[in-house]
């Protein structure tokens, strides 16, 4: 089996830290080490690193290469463009075909953390043993702990095939609070956690019914996957693809589609507010990463370079770099993308 990470995110959630350049996947935002890093390293006791697979934007090329130093080099594939998750699974998938067709996959974002990596492990030798005899795509469900509004949620099946396994009944995308609260109450949904597992011929079979535009351009690359440089006719061809992801492309057409209910602690670090709730914190609730006076103050992340002094504020998060000053309700977090929406509008390039 081959890890393949995908990369290639913008991060637009995490503004100001996270920027155009420098996306929140090669952030140290909850440690030392950077997201993607930390990533490679919590599955290298299963995928030794000739099977682990990177892949991320080309204007990233240095980034990627210092955080995946330990890979060989013709294990990073680099995007030209990004154009979602379909063309990058379709780009790995018959990368991977071409040096061996019965190979399987195990993809996995880079900016997600799990807990403990013990238990991931556990669930991807379950996942490789179930697909040597079975050619379904699996999608890595978690079992949701609120009802979030940021989340994909997968609607299994009242018949469990082979628990942990499932068949799936629909995806959801990102409901409303009411309708995430029916998913809760009604016991039988997981958190789609974007990680997905199968065979690599039952994938490029998949694409080849559903998104057969992309199956052609991809199989036209293929004899060149195994050259030293293909990156003249990977520009080709990802001028060709459409901009459509995995879930919306493949897994909600697909009858073969299976849910894998994960047993590990799981957060896609999709905000700051999600930050805080995996810091440690004071005893008011306060993360404060520099030096700080409080009083009276519950509830804040903080992260400044400068001297910051509170007093009487509650659920606020304060983010300051050189540039620029980030102010917001932590449980408005998610609203960060409309900062970048405004800076591209106005062509504040600077800033993006």
């Amino acid at each position: 089996m081959f890890a393949v990470i995908m990369a290639g995110g913008s991060g637009t959630r995490f503004w100001p830290l996270s920027r155009k350049k420098s996306p929140k996947q090669f952030s140290s935002i909850t440690g030392n080490s950077s997201l993607l890093y930390e990533t490679i390293q919590r599955i290298r006791d299963y995928f030794p690193y000739e099977k682990i697979l990177i892949v991320g934007r080309e204007d990233h090329r240095d980034l990627i290469y210092k955080e995946a130093s330990m890979l060989p080099k013709e294990n990073i594939l680099l995007e030209p463009v990004g154009k979602n998750t379909a063309p990058c699974i379709a780009f790995a998938a018959m990368w991977i075909a071409e040096r061996n067709p019965c190979e399987k996959m195990l993809i996995l974002p880079s900016d997600h953390i799990i807990k403990p990596k013990e238990k991931l492990l556990e669930d991807i030798k379950a996942i490789d043993y179930f697909l040597n005899d079975n050619d379904a795509l699996i999608a890595l469900g978690i079992k949701p702990a609120s009802p979030h509004t940021g989340y994909g949620y997968i609607e299994l099946s009242t018949a469990s095939v082979s628990s942990p396994f499932y068949s799936v009944q629909s995806f959801t995308e990102k409901p409303d609070v009411e309708t995430a609260q029916k998913f809760i109450h009604n016991g039988n949904y997981l958190w789609n956690a974007g990680m997905f597992a199968w065979n690599v011929r039952t994938i490029l079979t998949a694409f080849e019914e559903h998104l057969p535009h992309i199956y052609e351009v991809i199989h036209e690359l293929a004899p060149y996957l195994t050259k030293k440089d293909y990156s003249r006719e990977l520009k080709k061809a990802y001028s060709a693809f459409e901009t459509i992801s995995i879930d919306y492309g493949i897994m909600e057409k697909v009858r073969n589609v299976m849910a894998y209910k994960c047993d590990f602690t799981w957060n896609d670090v999709g905000s700051f507010d999600s930050i805080y709730r995996l810091l440690d914190k004071d005893t008011s609730g306060n993360i404060f990463e520099n030096d700080h006076y409080n009083f009276d103050s519950k509830g804040m992340y903080i992260k400044s370079k400068k001297f910051v002094a509170t007093i009487g504020i509650e659920d606020v998060i304060v983010i300051d770099t050189d540039d620029a000053l980030l102010l917001c309700k932590r449980d408005r977090s998610e609203e960060i993308k409309k900062i970048m929406d405004y800076l591209n509008k106005e062509k504040k390039t600077s800033l993006i």
